[in-house]
């Protein structure tokens, strides 16, 4: 190419790389306003918001810019209930504020969708907004998923092991006559627990809501695990013990000692599914939007690859700050 076509076409190419730029900046900047929403620090004056005693808001002319030119489409859902404004008349000003604030940022940017769901009225459509955010979430959810499914049905055969070795125990005391002695209050304590074990175990349906609360499910398995085991190791050595005792009858020690080693497997599996355990983790950004939406009076933003929260007692506390940049934080 000449040197006239090579500067012709830097000359052309120069304005569309322009465009391109600012496209790319008004989508990242727009994103960053957004989510700014939920504290993503580093963009705090794309918006200025007043929600103090005049209940004014306005957005700057350059959020007006950039809502107007957003590429890709965003999700602002507002899980604020209603308050009686006759007896809870600040915490309904505010709510109402925050509502029509982010009424603007709709009405203004059309790739901008915002709903208001009140948590009292609205439960069908909170959870079509769960099953998004877990949708969202996709892939990231199936390892902690499976694992916690499987480990669930380890323990349910554990338990369902344990429980068919309560006859066992009622068979001892009715065959040898125990009634009185120490031992025997013991062997039907002992009973009463393994009966028991069949209560034990974590609710499945908690893995299978439109957002499963994987971290209840794993510290509940975690915690009957360890104690079905404890209950476990407490009954075995205890008969161990008993039948090591010379007054102990043969026939009462051997079936002590048959009973003990049945027990010896459901024992040694608990053992591996409390070891199989300790490493599990929730994924860490899932389990605090898990938290987050457990809380009354939350906004959620989804897109830009993001699914964020505030609370609005924080978002009232950024706007309300003498900095007017700790509003832009959020807004």
């Amino acid at each position: 190419m000449s040197k006239p076509d090579t500067q012709h076409a830097t000359a052309t190419s120069r304005p569309r790389r322009t465009t391109i730029a600012l496209n790319v900046a008004a989508s990242i900047a727009l994103a960053c306003a957004l989510v700014a929403l939920v504290n993503w620090l580093g963009y705090r004056h794309f918006a200025s918001v007043d929600l103090t005693a005049s209940r004014r808001y306005s957005l700057s002319p350059q959020t007006r810019r950039i809502i107007a030119n957003l590429g890709d489409e965003y999700r602002i859902v507002t899980l604020l209930a209603a308050p009686d404004a006759r007896e809870a008349p600040t915490l309904a000003a505010n709510v109402q504020a925050v509502r029509d604030l982010l009424d603007e940022y709709d009405r203004r940017g059309p790739r901008i969708r915002v709903e208001h769901l009140d948590p009292a009225r609205n439960m069908p459509r909170i959870d079509e907004l769960f099953i998004d955010i877990r949708i969202h979430f996709g892939d990231e959810l199936q390892p902690i998923d499976e694992r916690l499914r499987q480990l669930l049905a380890d323990f349910i055969a554990v338990r369902d092991e344990l429980v068919a070795q309560g006859d066992a125990f009622k068979a001892i005391m009715v065959h040898h006559e125990l009634r009185d002695s120490e031992f025997a209050a013991f062997a039907r304590s002992a009973a009463a627990t393994i009966d028991r074990f069949e209560a034990q175990a974590v609710d499945a349906s908690v893995l299978d809501g439109d957002l499963p609360n994987y971290q209840l499910a794993l510290d509940s398995l975690r915690a009957q695990t360890r104690a079905v085991q404890q209950a476990l190791g407490t009954i075995t050595d205890r008969f161990e013990r008993h039948a090591a005792l010379s007054t102990t009858a043969d026939s009462l020690r051997n079936d002590l000692l048959l009973l003990t080693r049945a027990l010896e497997r459901p024992r040694a599996a608990l053992a591996e599914l409390n070891d199989a355990l300790a490493p599990v983790r929730v994924p860490e950004t899932y389990q605090k939007l898990h938290e987050a939406l457990g809380k009354p009076n939350v906004i959620v933003l989804l897109g830009g690859g993001q699914v964020r929260t505030v609370h609005l007692n924080d978002l009232l506390a950024a706007a309300a700050t003498e900095d007017a940049g700790e509003a832009g934080r959020y807004l």
